[in-house]
């Protein structure tokens, strides 16, 4: 399966279409945490779900602004596409999970408008990630730069450039892993 890259002009149309119907502002801290939870779901699952799919999942668990509500999406997530999810802020912890197969939304609130990005399954020398809200050299001091690569739409980047870029001390990870099968 070949998988979009979200958080196009094409998606930030589409949800606001959805929010003229359903009422639901989508702003675009919003729209990245549902491109961010979108792309999580189709690379773990290998389906598609669209943002499109992901804001009416939002509003059917109640998820009206996920900036405040996002850890009742991520448990509406994790059920409806029978994966494990837990909410963490140990960095440590968090790769560890990434090893074995785990994904994560990570959610840095307070960073600008916050930010939401996926991280992947990476070694021990590089972060791997996707970032729906990313536009190349955007935002990011020259010193950082150099250290960036992007690989189709996956971001990587050393470590310590990661933590420099994406942490602070409020960020959460919400670790994904699949369930074992029973």
């Amino acid at each position: 399966m070949t998988y979009p890259f979200y958080m196009t002009a094409e998606t930030k149309a589409k949800l606001e279409d959805l929010s003229r119907i359903s009422g639901q502002r989508y702003d675009s801290m919003n729209a990245a945490a549902l491109c961010a939870a979108s792309m999580l779901v189709e690379r773990m699952c290998d389906l598609s779900f669209p943002p499109e799919l992901a804001a009416r999942l939002a509003l059917q668990c109640g998820a009206l602004q996920l900036e405040q509500d996002f850890d009742l999406f991520a448990g509406a997530v994790s059920g409806s596409f029978s994966l494990s999810h837990r909410s963490i802020s140990d960095t440590d912890e968090a790769f560890a999970t990434l090893r074995p197969g785990g994904m994560a939304i990570l959610r840095t609130p307070g960073t600008g408008t916050g930010r939401y990005a996926v991280l992947c399954p990476s070694d021990d020398s590089q972060v791997w990630l996707l970032d729906p809200s990313y536009q190349r050299g955007r935002g990011i001091p020259r010193t950082q730069k150099r250290a960036l690569r992007q690989q189709n739409e996956y971001l990587t980047m050393p470590f310590d450039i990661f933590t420099q870029l994406y942490m602070n001390a409020d960020t959460v990870f919400h670790l994904y892993t699949a369930r074992p099968l029973a």
